[in-house]
């Protein structure tokens, strides 16, 4: 850096020019639901709207949607919820998740797109991902305790191993099982609640051999199934590029290590203090901003090519 307060050198701007965007998605429901959707949806959009506009009118819903929540949860229960408020949640994350996948359409129908479009873009997404973890704590009645820091810590560690990969790989690889299928099962998860109340998540169900199960630890259980899976496979890229001698080990692990930081200290304060009993939202909001910085940062030193530390 140029100076203490810079956040990109010269030569990260010259790199910026260069920067093109890489992505795939392996996805079943975008490829056969979502895309079709998304083609279609996009063509109502004025040409005359920016892509990032885009994205934040799309943000704009998932604010909306805690906002709406809160008020009626001050302690990350589900119980005095009013179903409207759970149905609403539903439908500004689909309006979301719409948005979301038409910003980068949008783009590249104006012949607009970009590495600022990029950072807004994942910058939105990593506030929405902990706002979201927030909603789903509610929705599962888990309340202020330590369940609510498994579930926030699982939802953060998916995106940021995700941004991980992408820095040391240069490409967004979405796997088969993705931020659609998940943003899906949230959809799912507030539509039951709004209907069914958050208590339906304490109804068990027993399954041979491994004994009864409540419905909201089986929904844990598969969530974390799923986000380990995408975790591993996204440490076996970064090792397969250690094993070419393309990324150093040590300095991969050190890339990870802000997060796992982060996390523990959150999870210290929360150990030694009732912060989290008296404030959840306070609580888990600082936690989730200083999580969307290290992506910021992350993914502005991605685009202009230069070291992440």
């Amino acid at each position: 850096m140029d100076n203490y307060f810079s956040y990109v050198s010269k030569q990260g701007l010259a790199n910026l020019k260069k920067y093109k965007y890489s992505g795939t998605d392996k996805s079943i429901i975008a490829k056969y639901l979502g895309q079709p959707f998304w083609n279609w949806s996009v063509q109502f959009l004025p040409l005359t709207m920016a892509p990032n506009l885009v994205t934040l009118v799309g943000f704009v819903f998932i604010i909306l949607s805690l906002l709406f929540m809160e008020p009626f949860s001050p302690d990350l229960m589900g119980t005095n919820v009013p179903g409207i408020v759970f149905l609403t949640t539903a439908v500004f994350l689909f309006i979301y998740m719409t948005l979301d996948a038409l910003d980068g359409k949008q783009a590249r129908r104006t012949g607009s797109s970009s590495p600022l479009g990029e950072l807004t873009d994942h910058g939105c997404d990593s506030v929405s991902s902990f706002i979201l973890a927030i909603e789903l704590a509610i929705a599962l009645n888990v309340g202020s305790g330590w369940i609510a820091i498994y579930l926030f810590f699982m939802g953060l560690l998916s995106f940021y191993s995700g941004q991980w990969e992408e820095y040391h790989t240069g490409t967004l690889d979405l796997g088969y099982f993705n931020v659609t299928e998940a943003e899906i099962i949230m959809i799912s998860i507030h539509t039951i609640t709004a209907f069914l109340g958050s208590s339906f998540w304490d109804n068990t169900i027993s399954i041979p051999i491994l004994g009864a199960f409540s419905f909201r630890a089986l929904m844990l259980i598969s969530s974390s199934i799923s986000v380990l899976y995408a975790v591993a496979g996204n440490v076996l890229t970064i090792r397969g590029l250690i094993a070419q001698n393309k990324v150093r080990a040590d300095e991969a692990i050190l890339r990870f290590a802000p997060f796992l930081i982060c996390s523990a200290l959150f999870a210290l304060w929360h150990g030694v203090s009732y912060s989290l009993v008296h404030h959840p939202y306070l609580f888990f909001c600082t936690w989730g901003f200083l999580f969307s910085n290290l992506i910021g940062r992350m993914v502005l030193c991605r685009v202009c090519d230069e070291a992440f530390k």
